[in-house]
């Protein structure tokens, strides 16, 4: 239909086609260009997703994968300041061994990665909870 359509906008009797002809090739084309969009590998990833809620077994098992996400992370305050003791230790000796410009050049590295990594950890958390929330409420009406 669309084909159909910008033949009849496009078309110039001025030229030596017939409109016949010219509507033919206009159909055809846009039907290859609809193929080729809805073949595209490049939306595999946007149309596809995991649950970060489904359980990790096929069983019946209370186990999620944001469980296993999470458990990565330490809420030990005595841990977190022993991280942070060990980062700031480690910041001191990359400034002692580079010069002023290679310090510049590896901050903006680290910063850019960071951004990058809480991006994907945001996006993945809003993926998560509304997951959730439509699983809730499809669980609640039936």
């Amino acid at each position: 239909m669309i084909g159909l359509f910008k033949a009849f906008r496009d078309f110039r009797p001025d030229k030596l086609a017939s409109f016949h002809a010219f509507a033919e090739i206009c159909v055809t084309r846009q039907i290859i260009t609809a193929i080729k969009t809805a073949t595209r590998q490049k939306h595999i990833p946007l149309n596809s997703y995991v649950s970060l809620n489904k359980p990790i077994y096929e069983e019946e098992s209370d186990r999620t994968l944001m469980d296993v996400i999470t458990e990565g992370r330490s809420a030990d305050p005595e841990e977190l300041l022993i991280g942070r003791e060990s980062y700031v230790s480690i910041e001191s000796r990359i400034d002692e061994a580079l010069s002023p410009l290679e310090r510049r050049v590896w901050r903006r590295i680290w910063t850019e990665r960071a951004i990058r990594r809480s991006r994907r950890c945001s996006t993945a958390t809003s993926r998560a909870s509304t997951t959730r929330s439509s699983g809730s409420n499809t669980s609640s009406k039936s």
